[in-house]
């Protein structure tokens, strides 16, 4: 028994440092990417759809906000609240659902019902994240009180008024708040 429980614990320690190893690459990635010069958005496009990892590039594009911003429940630290994320509809012609920033609790009231709509184009830089899957504790996302637990593109593409197909793969967080 107490060989088994060697061999068990040997395999387990391994284990946390090959996890170790990972996360300290994937730290330094992050922060690689976080750090580099901005590339377009567009061509980001071909490389996300040939399944190369893409999550925290910095990228800008060039938009103008359209259909309706939705927000994404995010409990910040002691105060809960709300990202607030909007479709743009790019100078490339595709739509890019972009993470605008997170609001506090107490002053979402009304957002996604009547926004004002911004008649030119604005110059964006932020990170590049990916859809999330539903986790297993995460409830469901209330569309008709536009309240969203989890990243779901196409709901959100479709809640926004905004056709899946006519849209990047991915999400643009701002790296700057905009109103």
């Amino acid at each position: 028994m107490t060989g088994l429980a060697l061999v068990i614990l040997l395999g387990l320690g391994t284990w946390q440092l090959e996890r170790k190893a990972w996360k300290e690459g994937l730290i330094q990635r992050i922060a690689d990417r976080t750090h580099a010069a901005p590339v377009p958005v567009a061509s980001l496009l071909p490389r996300a759809q040939s399944g190369e990892d893409i999550e925290y590039s910095r990228a800008s594009v060039r938009g103008r906000r359209i259909g309706r911003t939705l927000l994404f429940f995010h409990p910040k630290g002691t105060q809960a609240g709300y990202h607030v994320y909007s479709p743009y509809m790019t100078t490339e012609g595709r739509v890019l659902m972009v993470n605008r920033g997170f609001l506090p609790e107490a002053l979402s009231s009304g957002i996604g019902t009547a926004d004002l709509q911004p008649e030119e184009a604005v110059d964006l830089v932020g990170l590049l994240r990916m859809p999330a899957r539903k986790g297993a504790f995460d409830p469901e996302n209330d569309v008709q009180r536009n309240r969203w637990y989890w990243r779901d593109l196409t709901g959100m593409l479709r809640a926004g008024g905004v056709e899946p197909a006519t849209a990047y793969p991915f999400f643009l967080e701002l790296e700057a708040p905009r109103p």
